[in-house]
């Protein structure tokens, strides 16, 4: 304990050490030459250890005989007296005096030093001993014991009955204790968790929500992320639905185009912004505030997922639905936290979890890690999950109000976690959303990661009109060769469009009419799979 005292006070801490209980307060005031505190600050770890598995009167011997004074001091105390001198970490008025100490200290941090024995309170036979995790049982002395030492009002008899299944103890509704803690927690809203069968009435987004995003980028290129984050501000702006979102970012808001949100929604932080930013000259710079709506924990997607959690169960725990939207880099996602999303499933969490940046096409740079690629492959087999891929931002609109409707508990969804796979960073040109168009296939779930899609911009004039667009006609400065063809627009997810479009007419050649199939080509009558990265354009 001096050791880690002397490590806190060199880097500049507050250190508060809880090292005896008050039952030593007697024995160190009549301590007048200082023998006590001299034989306290020698006795070594290991004999501490040794005094509290042994008797009272083994440590009356061993600990206060040291010298003749010590001795004198505990002379009119029993054996049990002397053993029941508690260390500091086992005095709750003693906690409680270094918290207040340390809550109350200001300019520095603070750190609690505290005494303690392993396996307090359970008797002689764990106390102190090496062995505790090996133990698995109280024998009955040490049951007996560890009921006198809670003063628990349970007789022998009841403990000899059975002494492996001891009775349960509870004083009852009208116990001062109970009814204390009772109070206080109706005080602060009742049980958490707790799973509510009603919730506060939501009122789904009003069609002007989507009015941007159903007339398309035109002419102008724009990636599938950028048309989401358009569409998250709009949705956020309706003034019945958009105080509902909670959208988390772990790592960098700006990297998904997200930092015009600073300004009105702002960061959430319960203390407000302490601190001078660092891009506090742009216009939009951070804007951290008590009442912010974005959850911004950095690189901390952990904190981000039990975020995601707690905003999706807010519909069961709190009775006021909540729609989170988990923004992610593409390995920030089920690759680093596909457990904790497993665990948000079983807590039936609703919400959308959209990977906005892909792995294998802008953050190659930042190594190998982040080239990742098989984020995309991980919801589909993940039960919770519905899987959807948005091919364009027009089909946004009409495959995400069902799922808003099940993940704000309109329906009852089938599936606990509505989850988006990956955007495209690539830029493409949309086309508007046709009247008579359901996009049915966008909502379609997806067994297989999208391919990426091509930079080529899919002609505003002929939008697609299946979920597997025919080949368009090769242009003179468009390869022949090594690349699929181009098609009139992205497919849907879900939709294995190489093996069902019509292959291209190829010119007869010596190779046998019938080959054996390979199994990368189990029909030879269709075409060989799109490769994975983007056809390459003159």
């Amino acid at each position: 304990m001096q050791e880690l005292e002397a490590f806190f006070r060199g880097a500049g801490w507050n250190v508060i050490k809880v090292v005896w209980g008050r039952e030593w307060d007697d024995l160190l005031t009549r301590d007048t030459d200082g023998s006590l505190v001299k034989i306290m600050n020698e006795t070594v770890d290991g004999d501490y250890q040794t005094y509290k598995a042994e008797s009272g009167g083994f440590v009356r011997e061993h600990f206060f005989g040291k010298t003749p004074q010590t001795k004198d001091l505990v002379a009119d105390l029993t054996d049990d007296q002397i053993w029941n001198l508690k260390r500091g970490g086992h005095d709750y008025r003693k906690v409680y005096a270094a918290y207040k100490a340390a809550t109350e200290f200001k300019g520095k941090p603070t750190v609690i030093l505290a005494h303690t024995v392993k396996g307090y309170g359970l008797g002689p036979h764990f106390e102190g001993r090496n062995a505790t995790h090996q133990m698995k049982k109280l024998t009955l002395d040490d049951l007996k014991k560890f009921r006198d030492h809670l003063r628990i009002p349970v007789t022998d008899e009841q403990l000899e009955k059975d002494s492996y299944q001891p009775p349960y103890y509870h004083p009852g509704t009208d116990a001062p204790e109970i009814k204390y803690m009772m109070e206080r927690r109706a005080a602060l809203g009742g049980a958490v968790p707790e799973r509510r069968d009603t919730h506060a009435e939501i009122v789904l987004p009003e069609a002007k929500s989507y009015e941007v995003a159903k007339r398309g980028s035109g002419k102008q290129q724009a990636a599938t992320t950028m048309a989401f984050v358009r569409l998250l501000k709009d949705l956020m702006r309706d003034k019945s639905f958009g105080k509902h979102i909670a959208p988390i970012i772990p790592d960098e808001a700006r990297t998904f185009g997200m930092d015009a949100f600073f300004p009105t929604a702002k960061i959430y932080n319960p203390k407000g912004q302490n601190y001078l930013s660092v891009d506090r000259d742009l216009v939009l710079a951070y804007k951290e505030s008590p009442a912010g709506q974005l959850i911004h924990p950095g690189i901390n997607e952990a904190g981000a997922v039990a975020a995601f959690t707690a905003a999706g169960t807010s519909y069961a725990t709190h009775g006021v639905p909540l729609v989170p939207v988990y923004v992610f880099y593409s390995m920030f996602g089920f690759q680093r936290t596909g457990d904790a999303f497993w665990a948000a499933g079983d807590q039936m969490t609703r919400g959308f979890i959209i990977g906005a940046t892909a792995g294998r096409t802008t953050l190659t740079g930042e190594g190998l890690q982040h080239a990742d690629g098989h984020s995309p492959s991980w919801p589909p087999p993940t039960p919770p999950s519905s899987p959807t891929t948005p091919p364009t931002a027009t089909k946004s609109d009409t495959s995400s109000a069902p799922a808003w409707n099940g993940c704000t508990g309109k329906t009852q969804p089938t599936k606990t976690s509505c989850t988006t796979s990956p955007c495209t960073t690539n830029p493409s040109s949309s086309p508007p959303n046709p009247k008579t168009s359901t996009s049915k296939a966008s909502s379609r779930a997806s067994t297989s990661p999208p391919r990426q899609r091509s930079t080529v911009p899919a002609p505003r004039s002929s939008p697609p009109a299946s979920p597997c667009p025919g080949p368009s006609k090769p242009s003179a400065s468009s390869p022949t060769t090594g690349t699929s063809p181009q098609t009139s627009g992205p497919s849907p997810p879900g939709t294995n469009c190489a093996a069902t479009a019509s292959p291209p007419k190829k010119k007869p050649s010596s190779t046998p009419a019938n080959p054996p199939a390979s199994p990368s080509s189990p029909n030879n009558s269709k075409a060989p799979p799109a490769p994975s990265s983007p056809s390459p354009t003159t």
